[in-house]
């Protein structure tokens, strides 16, 4: 595991020698060598491989008196690491990078500031930890959890298995990550948000940080919802194949497969079937956890359109369901624009005004609504889709999947500005709202705020998905 100190608007003076130090029988080689200027914010003065844990420092980067302190670190709530850092930075503030190790990804990097104080004592057992953002970007997904069991698993009260259980949470969903905590077993435990519910459940359950993020594209579940009255569900993707069951105007199912035409389903207890692409409309989403009440309403609606088409069996008769005849009368099913629009200048500025009135309210990893709060690209997702609009739920589909591409110059208030961390891979949507601005759920600290359109960096691509 490699370690980078990181001196925010300080300047190194001198270089420091090695200095070879002995833990538990192992000596320790710290090699840190002048760097330079260290005027901007990140950069590298110096470096230092380790080879045992726990993890020491040692190097003065000012003639001030050496500190001690210690920093526990949660690698982005994947693994607890206790580091030690020894090192004199006068008053200047700094920061510790981690290299992923092992199961990690070694690209990723989490941070945590202290201040290190040039004159005050610091015990060697305090202990000063942070997993907030800094104002800059965040990658879409810092906080995100996914669900990795077999079924599901309970979220309980608080952070042990004797509590009360509050709720579920099924494979594949997602959470937002709150906080942690360990119990008197030393387990560790996520304090969780997802959908209407809130607890604890074990971090064991869950792919979390940034094995997440890279995988989050992989857990984003398409529906497909009944514009019409009632429609069948068919046996084979062919109107003359047998009925197997029926959805009502505004059900919902889960859509396996999708060829333009026909749409392979989930529905009712796992069963499996295909639908008429032509009167149903799709949505890309996150699942959530559910409610105590939540589970047992959605486990006897999958039991009800199981059974609508299949024989009633007892002991002594079979009595055959009601026949429904598939009524494909259209419906309102989706949220229109509040009027008409003359123009698409018009339509474009009632989309920035809608959106602009949710500044101020939260980001919450993986969220499913506006007004709950929701990450960069559901911001950008739920905006559109209250005018009409489907986009895709994440940010890289947002970027390579809707809209065409157009130049700064040519940005108009609603495009969608797409940003990027790593340099190729979209991790940031907002929405243009003219002016050199865009307004965006920024991240966990700051919420949905007006930002500078350039204010974490150069912009990776601008899309037009209105005209």
């Amino acid at each position: 595991m490699k370690k980078n100190i990181l001196v925010k608007n300080g300047k190194v003076i001198a270089t420091v020698a090695g200095l070879a130090l002995f833990i538990i029988g192992l000596p320790i080689l710290i090699a840190i060598e002048n760097k330079g200027d260290a005027n901007k914010t990140g950069e590298a003065v110096a470096d230092a491989s380790f080879t045992a844990e726990p993890l020491y420092g040692v190097g003065a980067l000012s003639d001030t008196e050496t500190k001690v302190y210690e920093i526990t670190v949660v690698n982005n709530y994947n693994t607890r690491n206790v580091m030690t850092g020894v090192g004199a930075f006068s008053d200047e503030v700094i920061g510790f990078t981690y290299d992923r190790d092992g199961s990690f990804s070694e690209d990723f990097l989490i941070s945590c500031e202290v201040d290190a104080l040039s004159s005050e004592s610091v015990s060697d057992n305090e202990a000063v930890s942070s997993n907030e953002a800094s104002d800059d970007m965040l990658d879409e997904y810092d906080h995100l959890a996914i669900a990795n069991v077999s079924d599901f698993v309970n979220i309980r009260s608080d952070a042990s298995a004797v509590s009360d259980i509050v709720g579920v949470i099924y494979d594949d969903a997602v959470a937002d990550i709150i906080t942690f905590k360990t119990d008197d077993a030393g387990e560790v435990w996520y304090q969780i948000t997802s959908g209407n519910v809130e607890g604890y459940t074990k971090a064991c359950y869950f792919i979390a940080g940034n094995n997440a993020a890279q995988v989050a594209g992989d857990y984003i579940t398409t529906y497909a919802t009944c514009n019409v009255e009632t429609l069948n569900i068919r046996e084979e993707a062919d109107a003359g194949s047998k009925r197997v069951s029926y959805l009502n105007a505004n059900e919902r199912v889960r859509v396996i497969e999708n060829d333009g035409e026909w749409l392979k389903v989930s529905y009712g207890e796992g069963d499996e079937g295909y639908l008429c692409a032509q009167y149903v409309s799709t949505t890309e989403e996150f699942t959530y956890a559910l409610t105590l009440e939540e589970k047992a309403a959605k486990e006897e609606s999958d039991k009800e359109i199981s059974e609508r088409v299949k024989p009633v069996t007892n002991d002594t008769t079979t009595t055959a369901t009601t026949d429904v005849a598939e009524n494909l009368t259209y419906i309102n099913v989706s949220t229109p624009p509040s009027q008409l629009y003359t123009s698409n200048e018009e339509l474009r500025s009632a989309i920035i005004n809608y959106a602009m009135q949710y500044v101020g309210n939260r980001y919450v990893s993986g969220g499913g609504s506006l007004a709950g709060g929701t990450d960069c690209s559901g911001f950008v997702c739920y905006v559109y889709r209250d005018f009409g609009y489907s986009v895709s739920r994440i940010p890289n589909g947002q970027y390579t999947s809707n809209g065409r591409y157009v130049s700064y110059e040519e940005a108009q208030p609603g495009d969608i500005v797409c940003y990027s961390s790593n340099g190729s891979t979209c991790t940031h949507v907002g929405l243009y709202i003219g002016n050199g601005q865009i307004v965006h759920s920024a991240n966990s600290r700051i919420g949905v705020v007006v930002s500078d359109i350039n204010y974490c960096g150069g912009v990776l691509a601008i899309k037009n998905v209105i005209d």
